[in-house]
């Protein structure tokens, strides 16, 4: 929901710009998070805010996707890794992302903006502050798909086997 208020304000700002919302509407049975596509539709009572829902999508499709975004944004405050946060990265884009769970683990300054959960202000000003600075946008995404090499199942194995030779 934080996301749809701080497009509110971006699309004031910025007529341009467009929101792409991917994903499923989350099945609290599966997840344990109450589906919100609803609610979101809901609060989308303007056109002029330029919002796309797609909905759930391939997985194979989400490269497309994300190759077609200048910022990736996810405001989630219940996150565990963060894996689509690293896949954007990967994908150079740069993230915003609130600052909570696992998430400062993947997104520093270096690569992103940290914003504290639940602030509508500096979301809205960060999304457009990358959107409208294409050197910093630019500079964050090569800094994030470096970091992101970091994150291979390879090296992921390395370290779980170095883990378990401590036990041997």
């Amino acid at each position: 929901m934080d996301l749809i208020d701080a497009w509110r304000i971006v699309s004031q700002k910025n007529k341009d710009s467009m929101l792409l919302v991917v994903g499923p509407n989350q099945d609290v049975k599966v997840s344990g998070i109450k589906g919100m596509m609803d609610d979101l539709k809901k609060k989308i009572d303007d056109e002029s805010m330029r919002i796309k829902i797609t909905g759930a999508v391939d997985e194979k499709l989400m490269p497309y996707y994300i190759s077609s975004m200048d910022v990736y944004v996810s405001p989630s405050i219940n996150e565990g890794f963060g894996l689509s946060i690293l896949n954007a990265m990967s994908a150079g884009k740069p993230v915003i992302a609130y600052n909570t769970t696992a998430i400062p683990e993947l997104v520093d300054d270096k690569n992103g903006i940290l914003v504290e959960p639940n602030d509508i202000k500096t979301l809205s000003d960060s999304i457009l502050y990358l959107i409208e600075n294409d050197k910093e946008r630019e500079k964050l995404g090569r800094n994030g798909m470096e970091k992101s090499m970091k994150y291979s199942w390879d090296k992921s194995i390395e370290e779980l086997i170095k883990i378990y030779n401590l036990f041997l």
